[in-house]
């Protein structure tokens, strides 16, 4: 999955392609037209349908590759599931579920914000270049995004602030030092790079406080690569995080790659502060706010 898991490449790939595979056909005689999202594969393979609606198919893989290949059980543990997701397509998740149900299982998201040509997503929040804040249901079989018609009738801001408290609260894989002050956060939520809506959070936790900010990138959705500003130390390795980020963001990104951007963060404000160029090179490029804060931890 992301830059230090190493169980998922472990697994025989044949298998899990033979799983990917039966799945896919599962849907099309179901008469649901699906296609493998861009940039995901293997155990991380996440189904795509014409609506927008994503299918990881991390549950069904795991399961499937516990019983013996193309037996009874294989068979009907494929079917079974697939069954079941394609009935409840015109029956979304969100039409069965009571306001509580709802609140538990929605997410903020982090995406780009070419998501709105597929779907009505007018109530999105930018976050900062070309990334935008929308609303996901997130169930042990689907990720749903929360599209304008479900939210009439809803209060809006009370589900922002629901799902972030939510997408916090997902588990990290850990907390790694990858380079001098630069840290990865990893986790298996599709929401793990959606915790950087709120560095707030996250500063004083897994991260220790700075009254200078924190410079990051979120290459794919199970990671966010950061480095919170400190002295002149920092000049290095904001060039690390910038560096990790653009080749985390490469096309083989779980999931698909969501951002090659650098960004930084403080008091609530999120800038684009550089990121790879057109040619591969790494450029910072600080706003006048960011300029101001280097030359303040270059004299420290």
């Amino acid at each position: 999955m992301g830059l230090f898991t190493r169980r998922k490449g472990q697994l025989a790939n044949g298998d899990v392609d033979r799983i990917i595979e039966l799945v896919s056909a599962r849907f099309v005689s179901g008469g649901v037209a699906v296609e493998v999202a861009e940039g995901t594969a293997g155990i991380d393979t996440i189904l795509l349908a014409a609506d927008g609606t994503q299918y990881p198919l991390y549950n069904i893989i795991t399961r499937a590759l516990a019983l013996p290949r193309d037996s009874a059980e294989y068979h009907e543990a494929i079917d079974g599931h697939v069954k079941g997701l394609v009935a409840a397509i015109g029956n979304p998740v969100h039409s069965s579920l009571s306001e509580a149900e709802f609140e538990a299982v929605v997410r903020v998201r982090l995406a780009h914000e070419s998501i709105r040509q597929m779907l009505p997503l007018s109530y999105a929040r930018p976050f900062a270049g070309d990334l935008i804040v929308a609303l996901c249901l997130d169930t042990p079989t689907t990720v749903e995004y929360v599209s304008d018609e479900t939210l009439e009738g809803r209060d809006v801001e009370r589900l922002y602030q629901v799902g972030l408290a939510n997408a916090l609260a997902e588990p990290l894989l850990g907390v790694q030092e990858v380079a001098p002050g630069v840290v990865v956060l990893e986790g298996e939520s599709f929401f793990t790079a959606s915790k950087a809506v709120d560095f707030e959070q996250l500063l004083g936790s897994v991260l220790p406080a700075s009254p200078y900010g924190v410079v990051f990138g979120v290459p794919h959705r199970h990671l966010i690569v950061a480095h919170v500003l400190s002295g002149p130390e920092s000049i290095t390795a904001i060039g690390s995080v910038a560096q990790l980020t653009a080749m985390q963001a490469g096309e083989g990104a779980p999931g698909g790659p969501l951002s090659a951007h650098l960004y930084y963060w403080h008091d609530g404000d999120v800038e684009v502060a550089g990121g790879a160029s057109a040619e591969g090179a790494i450029e910072i490029r600080p706003s006048e706010r960011f300029m101001a804060v280097l030359n303040a931890i270059a004299a420290v």
